[in-house]
């Protein structure tokens, strides 16, 4: 039974917490009001535990297991539980440290092999429920954000979970030590896995750092309940800002929002200043000399470093920026019409992975059977899209908030690469810049497979709202990645609302999409980034990754069907980190140079415009 752990911290972490771009209400707003004058068209997973193997033979010399053997093996979801059948009860917290207790001092004493593993059996099986029931409550903290039992739940389980790591990298040292440790790392773990655990001395959840860890979860529980149904004096009324906006005809909706961040400027900033406090003294703590350092190396175990990141946003800078202002300045990019609904779809979504065949047929088809998705729409839902394994029944969980428009398409696209990549991998270990792939990937290769399941007109507008969209991925989440490079090297002092407004319109303005007229609007646009307080840092990987999933495009373009054979063959042969896979699968690096100028060549392509940016 070879599992890939990590660590239960990284469960909100690693969400994928939906598409890119703005949040839904400055969308709306922008394209009723800032494109509207302009006479153009209105304008965007969790691994816990790789799956079960055969046992481990009791016998040192018995034969190794094979992949064959293990694939056989492998059930999902045994009982056929639907998600909304899944209970959820407070995990025992005590008794789980007393499995770990059992199987560290059975270790310590010398006994058998078998008797052993019979003991790390239950551990891991403690964890993969810890892991199910955090996923749980944070998905159902996300359908409802005002249902006060499971924001209390996710409260106390997301709090916990540092804990949880605690013991667990106890538990992972004892193993190292053990005379029988190369064994489990045969066995259970990964290549490495003794030395990554042969020092206790550098253990990375102590006295100190949980409770950092515990003050940082807490905080971005307050960001949830912050966020969840924020109210405004309007009238001199206290409302719903939510009700109000879905209420009010366009033309006043900019006044509303404006009072919205008026009203919230100081509490989120204060939030987000906390935040990047404690996670600075976390990263002190845990030995690193920043935090950033600390994100790409702990939490996200990238296999390129800060310098790489940020020459890639000056090829960004250089070549795409030029580019997206000249398509703004044209009235070029953006626009889509036409309403969806959540049975529209699914049906849009059956007939495409019908279509695709294979894998993804599969996946959807065990998605809608075992209601492991929600793609309604509903106020009281958090405003994210996201994909979350859950461990104990080994399957993928895919959620949306709709916004009721044709693009609703994209995003459940992007979600459901996620969930396919985690159906055929049964949610083994990656990073997350490796999973981001396949689901951008996904959206950009669907375009050639859903003529004659949209209309003709649909289609040529989901076509020019993907190519705008990514062009807007690589803008905005670079802008994203720069403001929070800033974010994290700012003094204490400068921690205020106001840097932040300043920061962020500066940064927009860098990046060519700071309308002009509107930087009293744009200057708040950080307070609608989930990311910037769930995951901090993560933005990076989105540019980053989709270089990857535009190679998948670049190759269908070139050649029908190339680009998915492309996409499979990286799936299934995937490593666990984003250059590893690249190389293996003799993809090309994003980092490579002129890959950032190939892409940007591909859109002036597209758009059928000059060279834009050596022209600039």
């Amino acid at each position: 039974m070879k599992r890939m752990l990590a660590v239960i911290s990284l469960l909100l972490c690693l969400c994928l917490l939906g598409g890119c771009g703005f949040s839904e209400a400055v969308v709306n707003v922008l394209a009723e009001v800032i494109l509207s004058e302009a006479d153009t068209p209105a304008d965007t997973a969790v691994d816990t535990a790789a799956p079960e193997d055969t046992p481990a033979p009791e016998d040192a010399s018995a034969a190794p297991e094979t992949d064959t053997d293990a694939e056989e093996t492998l059930v999902r979801n045994p009982e056929n539980i639907r998600f909304e059948d899944l209970e959820y009860v407070r995990c025992d917290l005590t008794e789980m440290e007393k499995h770990i207790e059992t199987a560290v001092d059975a270790m310590q004493a010398g006994e058998s092999y078998s008797g052993i593993c019979d003991k790390l059996e239950v551990c891991l099986d403690d964890l993969d429920h810890f892991s199910t029931l955090y996923a749980v409550a944070n998905i159902r903290n996300s359908q409802n954000l005002q249902d006060e039992y499971y924001a209390g739940e996710y409260s106390w389980i997301s709090e916990q979970s540092a804990e949880v790591d605690r013991m667990f990298e106890g538990l992972y040292f004892a193993c190292a030590a053990s005379e029988h440790g190369e064994k489990l790392e045969e066995e259970y773990f990964w290549p490495g896995f003794c030395q990554d655990y042969e020092d206790p001395s550098k253990a990375h959840y102590t006295e100190k750092t949980v409770p950092l860890m515990q003050q940082e979860a807490a905080l971005i529980v307050k960001y949830r309940a912050q966020t969840a149904d924020p109210t405004v004096l309007w009238e001199g009324e206290e409302v719903s800002y939510n009700d109000l906006a879905d209420s009010l005809p366009p033309y006043r909706q900019l006044e509303a929002l404006l009072l919205y961040y008026d009203t919230y400027r100081e509490p989120m900033a204060e939030l987000l200043r906390e935040l990047v406090l404690v996670r600075r003294e976390l990263a002190e703590a845990m030995g690193y000399d920043s935090y950033e350092a600390m994100q790409y190396d702990f939490y996200y175990m990238r296999d390129y470093t800060p310098a790489q990141a940020g020459d890639y946003l000056a090829d960004i800078r250089d070549h795409l920026v030029p580019l997206y202002c000249d398509l703004r300045s044209r009235g070029m990019g953006g626009g889509i019409g036409g309403s969806i609904n959540e049975k529209t779809l699914f049906l849009t979504m059956k007939n495409l992975t019908e279509k695709l065949g294979g894998n993804w047929q599969e996946a959807y088809a065990f998605m809608e059977e075992s209601g492991m998705c929600d793609l309604s729409y509903d106020s009281r839902k958090a405003n994210l899209s996201f994909e979350m394994y859950l461990p104990e029944i080994d399957c993928p969980y895919l959620f949306v908030n709709p916004s009721g428009e044709l693009g609703d398409v994209l995003t459940v696209v992007h979600e459901f690469g996620h969930f396919t990549d985690d159906y055929v991998n049964y949610g083994a270990s990656e990073t997350i810049d490796l999973a981001e792939c396949f689901s951008q990937g996904l959206e950009l290769l669907a375009l050639n497979y859903l003529d004659g399941i949209v209309t003709q007109t649909q289609l040529d507008e989901l076509y020019e709202e993907e190519m705008y969209s990514t062009l807007n991925c690589y803008i905005q989440q670079a802008s994203f990645a720069e403001f929070e490079n800033i974010l994290y090297s700012l003094p204490e002092e400068d921690l205020t609302a106001e840097a932040f407004c300043e920061i962020f319109a500066e940064v927009a303005g860098e990046y060519g999409y700071l309308e002009p007229g509107y930087e009293r609007l744009y200057q708040y646009i950080w307070m609608d980034i989930p990311h910037f307080y769930e995951a901090p840092l993560y933005v990076i990987s989105y540019p980053v990754a989709l270089d990857v999933a535009f190679q998948f495009y670049q190759a269908e373009t070139e050649n029908s069907g190339e680009g998915l054979a492309l996409y499979i063959d990286t799936m299934e042969n995937r490593g666990e980190k984003l250059l590893e896979t690249v190389e293996q699968c003799h993809l090309e690096s994003p980092f490579a140079p002129g890959r950032v100028k190939s892409v940007y060549e591909v859109f002036c392509d597209f758009y059928q415009l000059d060279n834009v940016a050596d022209a600039a």
